[in-house]
Formats: structure tokens, sequence, C-alpha cells
């Protein structure tokens, strides 16, 4: 079951006058299913999809990932194959592995390890590989859930939002960027400009400015701080929607987990590292300080 219009909490850090806000998209999908914001994006790709004919669907996971859980799930509602895909260790299984590939199973999907797992782009191919040729008009979801459905729901979303608070100040963590650009989707739309947009990287070694790029492209803005001439471009820019957007680095690896204490549900590996940031930074910030929690 898909929840829309997720609630809005209020918290004060620890000896600090200064409140915040958490956005709970960790609340979006009810279980079974993950607590995560992409899910609202996934099942209406997936109904399409169903409706246009196809049975199976493919996707390799990461061993921190909720992502396989997700599709099993709603696979399962849709009377649709999940088939799985992860990177096996001879240690055994790491992170969220044996939590998450247990929902796989409970929801039946065809899970299948990637023996001598390489890098992650590797693993993807090889899976990629292995699940067109047996399902030939299957469908393979890109990595990240980088969905142009998820970024429309992150934007209606972001409407409704604003119907009850009228943040000066966002945070959220970044890791495919899918949430944040429908964030600015639904800010632009709203004709809505904030002061200050900050967006948290989850792993180290990103190239920030290939993330903004990345970014813009996914909600349709041009990689710019000013419009050009309508003659030759009429997307938004980011200057419509802030004068300050920061894609702010970590110093954590994407498996690596702050040690903070958080009084809301939120996922540790996304976004604890976030709110770590924000709650250092939380003099600087405008307020009403909005968190945008994407996960639990």
């Amino acid at each position: 079951m898909i929840i829309y219009n997720t609630k809005i909490e209020k918290y004060y850090p620890p000896n600090i006058s200064i409140p915040y806000y958490v956005k709970r998209e960790d609340l979006c999908c009810a279980l079974p299913g993950p607590p995560s914001a992409k899910m609202r994006g996934l099942n209406l790709f997936l109904e399409k999809k169903k409706k246009e004919g196809v049975k199976e669907v493919g996707y390799m996971d990461t061993a921190i990932s909720m992502a396989g859980w997700g599709i099993s799930y709603f696979a399962q509602k849709l009377n649709m194959k999940a088939v799985l895909y992860y990177p096996e260790y001879k240690d055994g299984y790491r992170h969220n592995q044996k939590e998450y590939i247990g929902k796989w199973n409970e929801f039946m999907a065809e899970v299948i390890p990637l023996q001598k797992p390489g890098q992650l782009s590797i693993n993807r191919n090889r899976a990629k590989n292995d699940f067109l040729k047996k399902y030939e008009h299957g469908i393979w979801l890109p990595k990240g859930l980088e969905l142009i459905e998820t970024i429309h729901a992150v934007s209606a979303e972001m409407r409704k939002t604003l119907e009850q608070i009228r943040p000066k100040t966002i945070v959220i963590s970044v890791g495919s960027g899918a949430m944040l650009a429908g964030i600015l989707q639904g800010l632009f739309e709203c004709n809505y400009k904030i002061d200050q947009i900050i967006g948290c990287l989850v792993t180290k070694g990103v190239n920030i400015e290939n993330k903004r790029k990345k970014i813009f492209d996914l909600c349709g803005f041009e990689n710019s701080t000013h419009r050009q001439p309508p003659l030759f471009y009429s997307k938004p820019c980011i200057n419509d929607v802030t004068s300050d957007f920061q894609i702010i680095p970590t110093l954590y690896e994407y498996h690596e987990k702050p040690q903070i204490e958080i009084p809301f549900p939120c996922n540790e590996y996304y976004d604890a590292k976030a709110y770590e940031w924000m709650i250092k930074n939380i003099d600087t910030l405008s307020q009403p300080i909005l968190f945008w929690n994407i996960g639990a």
C-alpha cells in the first residue's frame, strides 16, 4: 500500500534551541513493503509495464539497498516475476543482505547470486546480460531505480508539503539524485523559491559537478545558474528555485554508518549522513529547516 502526503514532525536537537522539521517519507510504503520513498515511483512504473504485457522484471541489488525488497513486493502484487541478482561474498552475507534477500524469497522472487563479485558496474552488466538472455521481453530496471515516475511522485509530494510548511532550507541525502531531482521539480512547479537546498552525498569519491549535472538532467533543469535566452533554451535553472544549491561531500564510504543518535527512524547508510551534517551546521541554515527523510 502506497501512502501519500506523509507526515511532517518537529524536533529540537539536544542542547540546541533551533528546531527542524522531518518529512517522513520512510512511511510512504506500508509493511510488508519497504520503508523507502522510491516505492511510489516503482509501483507506478511496474503498473504501467504490467498493462503493456511485461511479465518479468530484473535488477542487480547492492548489499545495502532496499530496491530488491520493493521490486519483489510489487512484482508479486502485480503477478509479475522478479529476478534479482546479488554479489555473493566468500565471507557470507554482508550488511543488510541476509534480511533483504529473505524478503525477496518471501515474495517469491527468483534469486541469483553473482559469484566472484567485482566492480558494481561489471556486476550489473553480467546480471543484465544474463537476465535478457533468459527473458528477452522482460524489463531491466536502472540502477538506483532512477525512474521518471519516481521524480514525478516526489514532485507531487513536494507540492503537498508546501501546503503544510514553507521551508527556507531543505536537507536531503543524495545517492542516485532522483529524490532531490523530484524536490527541485516540485519547487519549480509551485513557483516557490527557497533560501537553501543541501544535498549530502552518501559515499566518498563522487564528482560533485557530474552529480549536479545528473540531478539537473533528471528534473529537466539546464546545467547553469542562469537560464539562457528563450531563443536558445526554455528549461528552468537552479536559480529559479534557490540561490544556494549545494552538494556536500562526505567522509564516509557507502557501507559506513555515522555514529550519531537520531530521534526518528531513518536509513543508517543514507539519511544518517545528511542528518549528521545538518546537526553540525544547523546554526548556519535558514529557518524553517526541513529534513527530507527518504528511508528507514
